[in-house]
């Protein structure tokens, strides 16, 4: 009980919103289980996992459901088995993409900091789920950053709350980790 009320009169004092924490938290927890899985099929090799001739949804199912630590959501689940299927999809080749419709979306700000677009300033396009697990097989996974975000962030899966941390608790709350 003690550690609830210090961690509440920590958030308090330094004006840290402890909903967008346990957000960034969830998010993160998510992306490690993923990783793990991706490591898991990496290891036994996808052919090994179908075995049968089941519908591929089910046996990624099963095989999220079999190897994971956790109970998920519905909507967990879904994201995780469509995030597996990416991940055991034919790699990909990267995508040369524009920014503009991840920044119109964004307000024309970075989505982890909330620096505002500011004449010529370049933005790169990011993938929300690193490139090495999913490839291009995501619709939804891009979103703008600035070249500083960028470079911090590359496949590091507590991007978000280092920078949350960095940043006193002030970044946009746009920014995606998982979801």
């Amino acid at each position: 009980m003690k550690l609830m009320e210090e961690s509440e009169t920590f958030f308090f004092k330094n004006h840290l919103s402890q909903f967008l924490i346990n957000r960034i938290v969830y998010e993160c927890t998510l992306l490690e289980l993923f990783m793990d899985l991706c490591e898991r099929i990496d290891e036994i090799g996808f052919q090994n996992i179908k075995g049968t001739r089941r519908n591929n949804d089910l046996i990624l199912r099963d095989f999220v459901l079999d190897n994971s630590r956790i109970e998920f959501s519905e909507r967990e689940l879904k994201r995780m088995i469509e995030l597996v299927r990416a991940h055991v999809g034919p790699e990909t080749s990267r995508r040369f993409s524009c920014v503009d419709p991840y920044l119109r979306r964004q307000g024309n700000t970075c989505a982890a900091c909330g620096s505002i677009v500011h004449g010529n300033k370049v933005f790169h396009d990011d993938h929300i789920v690193p490139y090495c697990y999913v490839y291009e097989n995501l619709l939804d996974n891009g979103q703008a950053l600035c070249p500083n975000c960028n470079s911090k962030k590359l496949a590091d899966p507590y991007f978000a709350i280092k920078l949350f941390i960095e940043r006193k608790g002030r970044i946009d709350e746009k920014i995606r980790v998982f979801f």
